[in-house]
């Protein structure tokens, strides 16, 4: 009797397998997925020990990664040789931690990147009478209505639990195809979603002024005699900035937002957005450390682990907050997989209607891949999405740095300098696409200060418009901007053109 017991509750904990094909709906699409082989993630609720079965062990499967999150902790086990998901499914059921654990299936993605489902599900009505209807299905799959989201009222979040019986990607496919809602996508986890990568230290600031390469920096002291910026708001949509940094502090917004827990201030969780802020916005002339490329921007942090259960829909919560909040530039130096139908809608929303309908300038990083691909989401997702490359001090593309049609522009992004974490008022050197990102973000914070009525599409033509030609490959192609080829986009980001292509306020030129 406790034998048959114990089955029928792990019938209920466990999902049943989905084959080795599946998908997700995102705008109406089915998007493809392949589950794996050789990875699955047990989510057990925050309030028990996210790693009890890590620290018991499971022999042959190791840890992949260890997720926290507001209300479930996630261990994503990987086995030591390739198995059949029914295979691993069976000895990590034997394993579960309690009878309210979630056994998930993880996937890849058509680019190969591991993905792990969450038991998290977004759900968007159609119209918000519409609530009776979730409920109804709600109730059918034993799902718990989590939250309504406070920024775009009609989406809500759910989870399934222990008696749903189903993954949840099923489960929202499910709810799709019921035909009553306009999004239902399951909750996704990718990993390393930082565009950062680690090399040797340089000496100086090239980015800004090259001593050693004439014409291969941006060009910015020449644009401070113009514009530092004054005025604009850059939000790091990243992993919280140290906000008591010498070179940071000063502009740094008394406003700001911690994107996991919906609350203000924003957290510190790791010095990645810390290096990006000091790329867009250090502090100038006050006798410490480095200058960033608008140094008289204010800085607004919206920090986001990158790496929580429900970092991915966290963000686009950043991203709403963002132009709701008077935000005129966000940057962004991450990407995540799969495709995330919440956030092409937040980045749409800060479009239409940031800036008091002139549209929000965001900023993203193309990708870090050795060897490269194409340009990763959320940075291919939408045309006025200015899409970052990064070159070295001699102008040379980085192998590292995605490439291909959705490329803009390169900057920076090779042993660039910037503020740090580490101690009181540190400094390092930093390379990747996360670093020319928001050398690209800082213009922008140029261009809006000589004219803040610009509209998003306006300021990224400047931008495009003002690029320099670098690099030994012929730009060979023409688009509405000028010469493109995949690898430089227009080329290389110029400030002092920028600014100077800049049309003052008083006129007047066609959106």
């Amino acid at each position: 009797m406790k034998t048959t017991i114990l089955l029928f509750i792990l019938a209920l904990v466990v999902p049943p397998a989905i084959g080795s094909d599946a998908y997700y709906y995102c705008r109406g699409q089915k998007i493809c997925l392949v589950e794996s082989p050789n990875r699955m993630s047990v989510a057990v609720p925050a309030s028990q020990a996210q790693s009890a079965m890590s620290r018991s062990g499971i022999p042959g499967y190791g840890v992949a990664r260890e997720l926290q999150g507001k209300r479930f902790h996630m261990t994503v086990y990987e086995a030591a040789d390739s198995t059949q998901p029914t295979t691993m499914r069976m000895a990590l059921k034997k394993a579960m931690p309690s009878s309210s654990a979630i056994l998930l299936p993880c996937y890849k993605t058509l680019e190969d990147y591991d993905v792990a489902t969450t038991p998290y599900i977004k759900v968007k009505l159609k119209k918000s009478e519409d609530f009776p209807l979730l409920k109804q299905e709600a109730d059918k799959y034993h799902l718990e209505i989590v939250e309504q989201d406070e920024f775009s009222p009609l989406w809500y979040l759910l989870t399934i639990t222990s008696s749903t019986g189903l993954a949840s990607l099923e489960v929202a496919n499910k709810l799709y195809e019921t035909g009553y809602f306009s999004e239902s996508t399951p909750g996704f986890s990718s990993e390393n979603d930082a565009d950062i990568s680690y090399d040797p230290l340089n000496v100086n600031q090239w980015g800004l002024y090259n001593t050693f390469f004439e014409d291969i920096d941006i060009s910015v002291s020449k644009a401070w005699g113009y514009a530092t910026g004054r005025g604009v708001k850059i939000a790091i949509l990243d992993t919280g900035v140290k906000a008591n940094h010498i070179d940071l502090a000063d502009n740094m917004d008394p406003l700001s937002y911690d994107s996991e827990t919906g609350t203000s201030p924003a957290k510190l969780y790791e010095p990645h957005g810390t290096w990006c802020a000091g790329v867009a916005a250090a502090v100038r002339n006050n006798g410490h450390g480095i200058t960033g490329v608008a140094p008289d921007a204010t800085i607004v942090p919206i920090s986001n682990t990158l790496n929580s259960v429900e970092s991915q829909d966290n963000r686009a919560k950043g991203i709403k907050w963002a132009y709701k909040n008077g935000v005129d530039i966000i940057s962004c130096s991450w990407h995540c997989w799969p495709i995330n139908p919440n956030i092409i809608e937040a980045i749409e929303e800060a479009f239409k209607y940031g800036r008091d309908g002139k549209g929000c300038i965001i900023v993203f990083s193309v990708g870090n891949r050795d060897p490269a691909e194409e340009v990763v989401f959320p940075a291919n997702c939408n045309d006025t999405i200015l899409a970052v490359g990064a070159v070295d001090s001699i102008g040379s593309w980085e192998q590292y740095s995605c490439i291909g049609n959705k490329l803009d522009v390169v900057a920076p992004g090779s042993y660039i300098l910037t503020t740090d974490t580490c101690g009181n008022n540190s400094y390092s050197y930093q390379s990747g696409t996360s670093l020319a990102c928001p050398h690209v973000a800082g213009i922008a914070a140029l261009i809006l200060e000589r004219n803040p009525y610009l509209t998003v599409t306006q300021v990224n033509d400047i931008i495009e418009k003002s690029t320099v030609k670098v690099g030994d490959m012929p730009y060979n192609e023409n688009r509405k901007n000028g010469s493109w080829n995949s690898h430089y986009g227009y080329g290389m980001v110029n400030a002092y053109k920028a600014v100077m292509n800049t049309p003052r306020p008083n006129i007047l030129i066609k959106p």
